[in-house]
């Protein structure tokens, strides 16, 4: 005798695998959308890698522009010693052309 609160086995079974078969879909739908957001960040970090690859200097590429840079740092350093170098003969050139200048001054007007 069946009521209206009875199921039949068959449906209780039909009920029971929809259940799980909707749960495992929803899931299945969770762990894809988790390691879809897993890769996105992966992803993300591998483009900061190649990023920080292209903008960074082997250790070797380093030594050889560092070397560059000290001879460049020196040259400037010689060049600068030379140029002081010059000025200093030129001041001296200009102070004894001055000091001719004043000598024959001096001795034209008091030379008579």
């Amino acid at each position: 005798m069946e009521d209206k609160y009875s199921v039949s086995l068959k449906e209780y079974f039909e009920r029971v695998l929809s259940e799980q078969k909707d749960a495992q879909s929803k899931a299945l739908s969770i762990s894809t959308a988790e390691l879809h957001r897993r890769l996105d960040i992966l992803n993300g970090a591998d483009d900061e890698r190649r990023d920080l690859i292209a903008r960074c200097l082997t250790r070797d590429e380093y030594g050889i522009r560092h070397e560059q840079l000290i001879r460049e740092i020196n040259d400037l350093k010689l060049a600068k010693a030379h140029q002081e170098g010059a000025t200093d003969r030129s001041n001296i050139i200009a102070s004894i052309a001055l000091a001719g200048v004043f000598i024959d001054i001096l001795l034209r007007l008091f030379g008579k």
